[in-house]
């Protein structure tokens, strides 16, 4: 055999080994980036298992809050039936009122909050008098916390905006329920319907509570958002009410803001353009 043909299989060789070691350099980059989009895999299943878990604990004990009247209220009607007393008059409307509170809570955590976050929710727009949903809303809330103040200002002319009413009056029932949630008993709560001079009509609401820390105030919106000086034992919620309303809010042509000071407390305002 030649030196020329040695030097051709040397190079040939050569070139293979090159070859084979630039496949096992790739092969090891491959596994590398595998076992990391595995592990992130994982990672991100643990977490979404966590939230899950963290969601559904925080439901059953958003649901457990108001069955208890309820349940006494079932209580009291039952053991003035067994007695043959005569029942107490609010007994009823109290408990009708408590069952139709649960009925809301469990649709806007189950039914509405997914189908924001899939982007399946819908809403009925027309033309109504942005009065209507406010006072119903606020009447409902009178009725149920009979032990809080509630000021309703509005205009004396109608108010026309276009939108989904029912929506729109959940909206202003979860801004009513966030202001009793962090304001303390004894407190007044300003509801208040205004026209501005730029097409838009506002429903506000405005509570003494413990406001929101200043640096926290572009997190109200957000899904889970409490406020961190807010104790969970004394301000029960799950922290998607707003959220779950700013949503409702822009399907219905809206949005809300919101200015708070801590320590002093939060005006909150559902802003609609008005139906010309």
């Amino acid at each position: 055999m030649s030196a020329t043909s040695d030097d051709a299989n040397l190079d040939e060789l050569v070139a293979l080994l090159a070859a084979a070691h630039d496949e096992n350099a790739a092969l090891r980059r491959e596994v590398v980036r595998l076992r990391r989009q595995r592990d992130e895999a994982l990672a991100a299943g643990n977490a979404a298992r966590l939230d899950l878990m963290t969601f559904f604990g925080l439901v059953a004990h958003q649901l457990k809050h108001p069955l208890l009247p309820l349940h006494l209220s079932l209580v009291t009607l039952m053991r003035a039936l067994e007695r043959g007393l005569p029942i107490p008059p609010d007994t009823l409307p109290r408990t009708v009122r408590q069952t139709r509170r649960l009925g809301r809570l469990i649709d806007a955590l189950l039914v509405d909050l997914p189908r924001v976050e899939d982007g399946s929710l819908h809403v009925a727009i027309a033309s109504f008098d942005l009065r209507d949903p406010v006072r119903a809303a606020t009447d409902e809330m009178r009725t149920m916390i009979a032990s809080r103040t509630f000021v309703l200002d509005e205009p004396a002319c109608e108010v026309p905006v276009r939108g989904d009413v029912e929506r729109i009056e959940q909206i202003v029932a979860s801004m009513l329920d966030n202001a009793l949630k962090y304001s303390p008993p004894g407190t007044t709560i300003e509801v208040r319907v205004v026209v501005d001079g730029g097409g838009e009509a506002m429903v506000t609401v405005k509570d003494q509570g413990i406001g929101i820390p200043a640096r926290e105030l572009g997190q109200v919106f957000t899904k889970f958002y409490r406020g961190s000086n807010a104790p969970s034992y004394l301000y029960r919620g799950l922290g998607v009410g707003l959220y779950l309303a700013q949503s409702l809010a822009g399907l219905c042509h809206g949005r809300l803001s919101l200015d708070s000071v801590e320590g002093e407390g939060t005006i909150c305002r559902l802003h609609l353009p008005i139906d010309r």
